[in-house]
């Protein structure tokens, strides 16, 4: 989902953005039954793209790419033989980061150098 942004001395104007990503990762299992608590350690990489909106003369497109070290714990309960709920929490350290400007007017957007993401989800798992 694109989000507006503004410029950082110019209000007026600012950036759409869009951000993708995917993501690889390898996990240790802690505990097996009925809960179990992966801890995990991977890699994610995307683009964020953007354009300028707001009072600006010409509006350009812009993308750049990102990549991060990821690692967290996540929480798996198992409701069914091959459903479980889930709740994970993961810390992403840049390796590179993204950064938009409106000329003259400001920075847009940038990537702080960590971040976090926190997750809920159901797991179906295959035979």
């Amino acid at each position: 989902m694109p989000r507006d942004l503004p410029a950082a001395e110019d209000e007026r104007v600012g950036g759409r953005m869009w951000l993708a990503a995917t993501g690889l990762q390898g996990c240790g299992i802690v505990g097996k039954g009925r809960v179990e608590a992966p801890l995990c350690a991977g890699v994610a990489a995307g683009a964020m793209r953007g354009r300028g909106i707001g009072e600006l003369a010409a509006s350009y497109r812009a993308t750049s790419a990102w990549a991060a070290a990821t690692a967290g714990p996540s929480l798996h309960v198992r409701v069914a033989p091959r459903v479980a709920l889930t709740l994970g929490a993961e810390l992403l350290v840049m390796l590179t980061r993204v950064r938009f400007e409106v000329a003259q007017r400001g920075e847009v957007c940038c990537s702080a150098p960590v971040g976090a993401t926190a997750t809920a989800g159901v797991e179906v798992r295959l035979p």
